[in-house]
């Protein structure tokens, strides 16, 4: 994953691609990325359709996968990807579709309502929503998506959320700690211009998996992860860099459930005691042999956890658990 990545080769990496990158080859490629449905070409979708949409409100166009139910009238859940991730991580929750209608959102690559704030996601999910006729969902969000999930629950006006589900995620900016994580790399990564930033993101995954660990590889959706057009990128480290979720957390009034894997690499299960003080009524689930991408290698445990009528193997941490 790209955030363990800049955390252990950061300085090295950064400076050998930006010092030896090609502009001409790296800004050629950056142009002639592909689209979102470009990346679906040829893909085996395991089940699941792809769909666009249109809003007729800001003439954006999103797309989006979803799991044929045949009761339109389920209960929608509605899943957000993380930062190097596109929706297709969450194929392997298809088995939830007997209780869900499962809609997984490719957060835009780029987009006319990117402005640099975090208050840019919740007018974008507010706009998908109505745009596929959407009032009241159960909501997901997985490592960076949990970010955006939870600022969305704590502010939407247009949209009911019965149910946040944060998967491999933290509270961002809560801690000391994180806030020099995430404006540490904004400020190292952001100085570059794009086709650097590109190329740095195209070795650095490279690099990354020559050097990771059979286990973490095999934790890994390889699929799932993908290199988007920087504007994502930068969305990212510029909207979370003064973000601190511990506000939007005390807004929370719907059901929290938290699923965290032991083995994370990237989000520390010491970011379980923020997450804790944060949302103290949440119920919390520790995976032991899970690592960050559970969403994908532990879907059935996430099936029983968030299962509406479902009892799940895992006891729920409290609160007060350590």
């Amino acid at each position: 994953m790209i955030e363990y990545l800049l955390k252990q080769l950061l300085s090295f990496v950064i400076s050998v691609v930006t010092l030896f990158s090609s502009e001409s080859r790296y800004q050629q490629e950056l142009e002639n990325m592909p689209t979102i449905p470009e990346r679906v070409i040829g893909k085996d979708l395991s089940g699941w359709k792809f769909s666009t949409v249109l809003s007729k409100t800001t003439n954006e166009y999103y797309y989006y996968f979803e799991y044929p139910v045949t009761n339109k009238e389920q209960p929608v859940l509605l899943c957000i990807h993380g930062f190097n991730t596109d929706a297709t991580v969450f194929f392997k929750m298809k088995s939830l579709s007997d209780k869900y209608r499962i809609i997984a959102l490719n957060m835009p690559d780029r987009s006319s309502l990117y402005q640099n704030n975090i208050s840019d996601f919740e007018k974008i999910l507010d706009d998908f929503c109505t745009a596929v006729s959407i009032d009241t969902i159960s909501l997901l969000g997985y490592s960076v998506g949990g970010g955006i999930a939870l600022n969305y629950a704590a502010t939407t006006t247009k949209v009911t959320v019965n149910h946040l589900i944060l998967i491999s995620t933290t509270i961002f900016g809560a801690t000391e700690q994180n806030k020099r994580q995430m404006r540490g790399m904004a400020d190292r990564l952001l100085r570059y211009p794009d086709y650097k930033l590109y190329a740095l993101l195209i070795k650095g995954s490279a690099i990354l998996k020559k050097m990771e660990k059979p286990e973490v590889n095999d934790d890994v959706p390889k699929d799932g992860i993908v290199i988007k057009h920087v504007d994502w990128y930068k969305q990212i480290l510029k909207s979370f860099y003064w973000y601190d979720a511990s506000y939007d957390a005390r807004r929370i009034k719907c059901k929290v459930s938290v699923i965290h894997g032991k083995n994370d690499k990237v989000m520390n299960i010491r970011e379980i005691d923020a997450t804790k003080k944060a949302l103290p009524d949440a119920a919390y689930f520790l995976l032991d042999n899970a690592a960050h991408s559970l969403v994908w290698s532990h879907a059935q445990n996430v099936d029983e956890i968030i299962r509406p009528d479902g009892q799940p193997d895992t006891k729920p941490e409290s609160a007060e658990d350590q």
